[in-house]
């Protein structure tokens, strides 16, 4: 697979769960402002891109884990800071790393359930082939 073509997958399924996140925002507080979409969409595609690092595989998982989680944060951060102006208190600060390290588990606990659910599934299709 070119690089292109994996770069455009990744940041494709990122801009998706961003979406998502943008709908459910909408549905909980009832209007999506601007703002929101376009914080969502640039966030989404940083760390889209930003998961590409879990293709190295001459770095370990827990190394790539970590600095994905870092940049995740950063970027976060970064971003929503611009879109809405920075935390100076540190109870800010603290709310929001820990607001953003909940969803970040939430989102990598689906994303991993989703690939054990692939895997066995694509154990119990290779295991039926194996036996015909």
């Amino acid at each position: 697979m070119s690089y292109l073509k994996l770069v455009s997958r990744t940041a494709w399924r990122a801009v998706t769960i961003g979406s998502i996140i943008i709908v459910v925002n909408g549905v909980l507080t009832h209007s999506i402002p601007t703002k929101l979409v376009i914080s969502v969409f640039v966030m989404a595609f940083l760390i889209g891109l930003a998961t590409l690092l879990y293709k190295i595989e001459r770095l370990p998982l827990l190394t790539v884990f970590i600095l994905h989680y870092v940049i995740t944060e950063i970027v976060v951060i970064i971003v929503d800071g611009l879109t809405y102006g920075f935390f100076t208190t540190p109870l800010g600060l603290f709310s929001e790393w820990l607001t953003i390290t909940i969803i970040y588990f939430i989102v990598w606990g689906i994303k991993h359930g989703s690939q054990i659910y692939e895997a066995r599934k694509l154990n119990v299709l290779n295991k039926q082939r194996q036996q015909k």
